[in-house]
């Protein structure tokens, strides 16, 4: 299955969708500022496969161009592959979610 991200997809910085009969995919928005005395601004979408009906999984890469058997993320956008997928490029990029067979 390809995903194209945006905005609107998501409630709550969330984004759930079933790409198998039994697997799903949940799509994070992390957009903050962590720490107190040397501040680190965090801003990456996570990627998160899980069974349905259970709470276990993985997280998985979201750095553009990387991807696995399981999930990866591409785009035309030549600067932007090495970067991680975030909220201001995720228009510009596609998340491929592998089927069992490893079709998308």
């Amino acid at each position: 299955m390809v995903v194209r991200l945006e905005e609107s997809l998501f409630e709550n910085n969330k984004y759930v969708v079933q790409f198998t009969p039994t697997r799903e995919a949940e799509f994070t928005i992390v957009d903050d500022t962590f720490g107190v005395y040397t501040p680190v601004r965090v801003n990456t979408i996570t990627v998160f496969i899980r069974t349905i009906g259970t709470a276990e999984g993985q997280r998985y890469t979201s750095v553009i161009g990387i991807g696995n058997q399981v999930v990866g993320v591409r785009t035309s956008v030549p600067a932007l592959r090495g970067k991680v997928l975030d909220r201001e490029n995720m228009s510009q990029c596609e998340v491929l979610l592998y089927n069992d067979d490893g079709s998308v």
